[in-house]
């Protein structure tokens, strides 16, 4: 099970199972059979992509969580801030893209080819046929640990989630809490990587003075989500 919605309490379950940019899109998924008054039912979701039935009820809450989530303007304007164009995309710059949006790699570059049509088909078979395994090993390859997420200088405004054991790229200068975060090594030039060893709520902060928000959840947390962070439920916005 991805998630379930159910319209009798209003409630939508997740499971703790599966990565964070699934679990993000999963969450939309359900919002969007919430929104659109569809009866109660257990989801196991592909993220975006194209399936052999045709059920018009889960298209459209895919349609509602991609363009959610994933908006055409936020999208252009992501790339564009980094000077990106999309027919030059790397798997690498992807990723990171995904990371910004909180989504999975296959959920972004299933919605840069299929909906925005940003992408030729050559270019997306060829990003088709990397994992995020295989990106998370390219930058730390002798280093054990779970979801990956860059965080590069254009991040802005919204806490870094991570989970105990996650992984965090971040560019250099880069001050972490260390009472949250463990810098291991990294083969990457973007920056330094760090792994999330404690739960909590820290900040990270930046060479230009900023700072964002750090949280780290408990791995494979259970219970209502307002309870997912131990120690400041609420605590949102970063500066």
């Amino acid at each position: 099970m991805d998630g379930l919605w159910c319209k009798e309490k209003r409630t939508i379950v997740l499971t703790s199972l599966r990565p964070a940019g699934r679990q993000t899109f999963t969450c939309a998924h359900e919002i969007g059979h919430s929104y659109f008054e569809h009866g109660s039912r257990v989801d196991e979701l592909l993220e975006y992509a194209i399936s052999n039935t045709f059920q018009p009820e889960e298209y459209l809450a895919n349609e509602l969580a991609a363009h959610l989530l994933m908006p055409l303007y936020g999208v252009s304007q992501a790339m564009q801030a980094r000077n990106w164009n999309p027919s030059t995309l790397t798997a690498v710059r992807v990723y990171s893209l995904a990371s910004h949006f909180g989504v999975s790699y296959r959920a972004l570059l299933n919605h840069l080819y299929y909906a925005f049509q940003m992408i030729e088909r050559r270019r997306f078979e060829e990003l088709s046929r990397t994992s995020p395994k295989m990106i998370r090993s390219m930058f730390c390859p002798n280093v054990t640990a779970g979801h990956l997420v860059i965080v590069d200088e254009l991040w802005l405004h919204r806490p870094v989630d991570l989970e105990v054991g996650d992984l965090m790229i971040s560019p250099q200068g880069t001050d972490i809490d260390t009472t949250l975060l463990e810098r291991v090594p990294c083969q990457s030039t973007f920056g330094f990587a760090a792994c999330a060893r404690s739960t909590g709520i820290g900040h990270l902060f930046r060479r230009d003075g900023s700072q964002l928000l750090l949280r780290v959840l408990p791995k494979e947390f259970e219970g209502f989500a307002k309870y997912r962070f131990p120690d400041q439920n609420n605590v949102y916005i970063s500066s």
